[in-house]
């Protein structure tokens, strides 16, 4: 976390969240007590962490959804510019569930790569924004304080085969994509 003073008065806090499924980026305990929480609570939807992450349930469980960065749709985006990468972003979920959370917060950083990193600003004599989540007809909304950094639609409806998010051997692209993406029982590996 950074801090700028600016005109000697205000000052702005410039600090990163990460979207994806948490239980990529939160330790085994941390992940359990989540977890916990949930079924304490009888929710297995939605979990907010005051201070340090929002999660929600995916429409379809575990899969690979599909978000925008700009969460306006593609057809808006070659509207302005023919030859924007409109290339939606790939999540992998193992939980059935995707969530954020600040990125100072996370706990297990071998999971980074399987998620995506947003910059925020914000004015710290107004505090720390909420982080939140939103839920209609499998669209998960993710906010921070009232604004909206990105959409994931978890519906199902779309088709995304335009995009190739895939090696030639059928594992989803990473940055640390050394060929072998699964573990035995054929869930998303980090390298380490």
């Amino acid at each position: 976390m950074n801090t700028i003073i600016v005109n000697g008065k205000q000052k702005i806090v410039l600090r990163q969240v990460w979207i994806g499924d948490l239980c990529y980026v939160s330790s085994d305990e941390k992940w359990s007590q989540m977890c916990d929480t949930m079924q304490k609570n009888d929710n297995w939807d939605e979990l907010l962490v005051p201070g340090e992450s929002a999660l929600h349930g995916t429409a379809h469980g575990d899969g690979r959804y599909f978000g925008l960065e700009d969460p306006r749709s593609l057809e808006e985006l070659r509207l302005e510019n023919d030859d924007i990468d409109t290339s939606p972003y790939l999540y992998g979920v193992d939980s059935g569930t995707l969530g954020v959370i600040w990125f100072d917060k996370i706990t297990k950083p071998e999971g980074i790569p399987f998620g995506q990193i947003f910059d925020v600003e914000y004015d710290e004599d107004e505090g720390e924004p909420l982080l939140s989540v939103a839920y209609d007809l499998g669209i998960i909304d993710f906010y921070i304080g009232t604004d909206l950094i990105e959409q994931i639609d978890t519906s199902g409806d779309d088709d995304w085969s335009e995009y190739d998010f895939e090696d030639e051997d059928g594992f989803l692209k990473t940055d640390y994509d050394d060929g072998d993406n699964e573990d035995e029982d054929g869930f998303l590996k980090c390298k380490q």
